[in-house]
């Protein structure tokens, strides 16, 4: 309860003490006077107690009401000069807050014209990596170009090498077929159609009127014309000049005037050169 709702609670107590009087005045036309009076005296002075009573409640409500209002002043004071450093300090946030407002104005522009330039360097820079990817594709063929013109060069170079070697070994053959053809009475012009190559066989049948199979055949080399030496072991027994050829056989005739001895199914024949 407020100070307010004090003062009319007590207000509201002596009205109806004085109520109370007239009431009592009212009912003492109908009684005796002196015992009215008497009472009168005793309600006044019940009263007249009361009466001072409230009054002293009236004069302690007026001072706690003044020191309320004394406070309410201090504390409005304080409010108010509260009030007033709030109001400066929200002043200077609101400067701030322009200060900073416009900052981030300025920073926004310079975002958006940062993110122009980024816009315009990224072009830039894929502008560049689609040319330094060109660039590496083209340094990449180069590479495997030279690389594979460095094989075919070592590959050159090796093959040189070989054909020189080659060469050396050839000219070595040849000195050696030189000696050859000399030893034999021949001439690189000399014809070899016809000559078989260095090859050994077996008699593998001995037939009449001289006649033989031998186990070397067109497969191995042998042609019509050709003649085989027949030996056993180191004896020498004849010539024989092939008549006949087969794939794996051939058949000839032993040559009278060369032959030096029986011929037997088994015995060795090799080629000859002539």
């Amino acid at each position: 309860m407020n100070l307010i709702g004090k003062i009319f609670t007590v207000l509201i107590f002596v009205m109806s003490f004085v109520f109370m009087a007239f009431s009592v005045a009212v009912y003492a036309t109908h009684k005796n006077w002196k015992e009215q009076a008497q009472t009168l005296t005793t309600t006044n002075q019940t009263l007249t107690a009361r009466r001072t009573e409230l009054e002293t409640k009236l004069a302690e409500t007026t001072q706690m009401l003044e020191q309320e209002r004394a406070a309410r002043r201090y504390a409005l004071s304080a409010v108010q000069v509260r009030a007033s450093q709030l109001e400066r300090q929200l002043s200077t946030l609101q400067a701030s807050l322009d200060q900073k407002v416009k900052e981030l104005d300025q920073k926004g522009a310079a975002l958006d014209q940062a993110s122009k330039v980024a816009v315009s360097a990224e072009q830039r820079n894929t502008e560049l990596e689609n040319k330094l990817q060109t660039a590496q594709q083209n340094r990449d063929a180069m590479f495997a170009n030279v690389v594979s013109t460095s094989d075919r060069v070592q590959q050159l170079q090796t093959n040189e090498e070989r054909l020189k070697e080659r060469e050396q070994q050839l000219a070595v053959q040849v000195g050696n077929m030189n000696r050859v053809l000399n030893a034999n009475g021949l001439t690189e012009f000399t014809n070899v159609d016809g000559i078989p190559p260095k090859l050994d066989g077996r008699i593998t049948a001995v037939g009449a009127n001289n006649f033989v199979e031998v186990s070397l055949g067109k497969d191995d080399g042998i042609s019509v014309g050709n003649t085989l030496d027949i030996f056993r072991g180191d004896q020498y027994l004849g010539r024989v000049i092939i008549k006949k050829v087969s794939p794996d056989r051939s058949v000839g005739e032993i040559q009278r005037e060369y032959r030096k001895g029986e011929v037997k199914k088994g015995d060795y024949v090799s080629t000859k050169l002539g």
